[in-house]
């Protein structure tokens, strides 16, 4: 990194170089329902991500004439990595042991950069402020898995699947503000325009051995791509001010939103989708100094959150979450909230703070994950196959005497309807002074929150949302080595999710995370860093049934544990200013 004056203002610039190799484990058993009396199934998977990442900013600052004032920025990130995952499976059919290897590769190829530019200056009494920026994001990745197949020793079958993905995104962004005094207050109105494209496309490959030792020869199976279209024009004004001890700001912006999705298949026009919506969104902001230490905060903000482009895709991904394949759904509203927060803060000495903040939310239009109903494109393979060995097994039943469980469905994003979201948070930070310790600091920070939403089984917690995260930790200086070293340990609480036929709960283990750091001079410092020091697993239990009526009677089509752990991660990082 390294600033200085340059071309009459000032010159920001930094590089950076990050090598990463992560592996992890992950094992699977499934069982016909949580008692585990009889194993379905089993799986082992071995994944390893090596990779690079590189990254680069600048920025510019100028003055211009008497009031004028330019700032140019901009960045660059590129991404290579190699994931590579090896699976062994086992499953216990009738008698039968099938047994898998399922070598897999995920090469990942992103960039990602930007430029922005503002200039400010004085008019009119105030004070004027334009800002452009332009983004490009572009995805070259691409996916491959091999299954080979045995039953009872001998092989069965061999097949393969591979997709590539050309996915470019541009967002192109303007605004226009004023600011100046209205009498004891201040005025500040604008515009803000942005729009947004993506141009993905996946194409998708096949393989079948016709015996074993078959050369994997992929042909193609297929191009599913989408054009996405966003256009956001908000204008906006903000009136704010003091009286004593009292500051306020208050506020309405209205954004207005066009959304075009256009998709094709192999060739052929899907179909097209315009969405056009526009939300009113006042804010009001109240500080209330007490005194010199202490202070209360209210907020009280109408928000909205629009669909991101990938639940918008209309193409059907193979396996994106687990087994389960997903479609994005075009015609999602965004979700919007009524939120109020209170917080109290009180500063602690010179430098230490303790604060706590209450909120709530009232949630409308809730976008969450949802089981269409509909069996993945692999439970409609598996069918197929299951049905055609039943057939030859026995000679003279038709298809109506098969019976078939899918183990694999169609998920898609959807407005699951109103919620409610409350909550605690707190936060403490403050060196130790009072100890004797004045060079050491110590932090604390820890949420709890609460959420309703009811579904066809009555009332849940929002999906995948944990109760309770804290972390902890503290940062000692050693001024006459010119080092410093610290300590982190996280907790999270279990997180929940409800759907069509699958319930998941997940269990995060505690994390703690070290680091030791040597500064030599004013400009180069070293730092090692440990993470996952107590070698923490995710497990996650899977309450999965054949239908609603199952599911609502308890009536168990698989229970599966999976449980997936890393390992303690190292990290040497050198920074030099120059």
């Amino acid at each position: 990194m390294t600033s200085g004056k340059a071309l009459g203002g000032r010159l920001l610039a930094g590089v950076n170089v990050q090598d990463r190799y992560r592996g992890k484990i992950k094992r699977s058993d499934r069982y016909t329902d949580p008692g585990r009396g009889e194993l379905l199934s089993w799986e082992d998977q071995n994944e390893v991500k090596d990779g690079r990442d590189y990254s680069a900013n600048v920025s510019y600052s100028a003055d211009i004439g008497d009031s004028g004032r330019l700032s140019v920025d901009g960045f660059f990130v590129k991404t290579d990595r190699d994931v590579t995952e090896v699976s062994h499976e086992v499953e216990y059919d009738d008698g039968d042991v099938i047994e898998s290897r399922v070598p897999g590769l995920n090469p990942v190829d992103q960039q990602n950069w930007g430029i922005g530019a503002g200039y400010r200056f004085d008019m009119a009494g105030g004070s004027t402020r334009l800002d452009l920026d332009f983004a490009r994001f572009q995805d070259g990745s691409a996916e491959r898995e091999e299954k080979h197949e045995y039953l009872n020793g001998s092989w069965d079958a061999s097949e393969a699947e591979a997709e590539a993905v050309d996915a470019r995104d541009t967002e192109v962004g303007a605004k226009l503000a004023h600011v100046r005094s209205l009498g004891a207050a201040e005025l500040e109105f604008g515009i803000d325009y942005r729009r947004k494209k993506r141009d993905v496309s996946y194409t998708r490959y096949a393989w079948e051995a016709a015996r074993e030792g078959d050369t994997v020869d992929y042909a193609l199976d297929g191009v599913i791509g989408s054009l996405i279209e966003e256009t956001r024009l908000d204008p906006y004004a903000m009136l704010s001010g003091h009286a004593g001890a009292l500051s306020w700001e208050t506020g309405l912006r209205y954004e207005t939103t066009r959304s075009d999705v256009r998709h094709h298949e192999d060739g052929d026009a899907g179909g097209q989708v315009r969405r056009d919506y526009n939300e009113l969104l006042p804010s009001l902001h109240l500080k209330w100094d007490m005194s010199e230490q202490t202070r209360i905060n209210l907020s009280l903000a109408r928000t909205v959150k629009r669909p991101n482009f990938n639940e918008l895709i209309p193409a059907l991904l193979d396996g994106e979450y687990g087994d389960n394949d997903y479609v994005g759904n075009p015609r999602l509203s965004p979700e919007t909230a009524n939120g109020i927060d209170l917080g109290f803060e009180r500063r602690l000495g010179k430098h230490g703070v303790v604060g706590v903040n209450l909120f709530y939310r009232d949630v409308s239009d809730l976008i969450e994950l949802v089981n269409t109903g509909q069996w993945s494109e692999d439970a409609q393979d598996s069918y197929a196959k299951d049905l055609k060995k039943f057939l030859a097994k026995n000679p003279g039943a038709s298809e109506k005497d098969f019976t078939f469980a899918p183990e694999s469905w169609l998920f898609t994003s959807a407005n699951v309807g109103d919620g409610t979201v409350r909550g605690v948070e707190f936060d403490l930070s403050t060196p130790l002074t009072a100890l004797g310790l004045p060079n050491t600091g110590l932090f604390l920070n820890y949420s709890w929150l609460d959420s309703k939403v009811s579904d066809f089984r009555g009332e849940r917690r929002f999906n995948d949302q944990a109760r309770s995260v804290y972390n902890i930790g503290f940062i000692h200086d050693i001024p006459s080595l010119a080092a410093s070293f610290g300590a982190t340990f996280r907790s999270q609480g279990d997180a929940y999710s409800r759907i069509l036929a699958e319930e998941v709960t997940v269990k995060y283990g505690d994390d703690l995370e070290m680091f030791v750091e040597k500064r030599f001079g004013r400009n180069l410092s070293v730092r090692l860093s440990a993470a996952n020091l107590l070698d923490a697993s995710k497990d996650e239990f899977f309450h999965k049934f054949d239908n609603l009526d199952d599911q609502l009677g308890r009536r168990y089509d698989e229970y599966e544990l999976e449980t997936e752990q890393a390992g303690p991660s190292y990290q040497l990082v050198m920074r030099w200013a120059f």
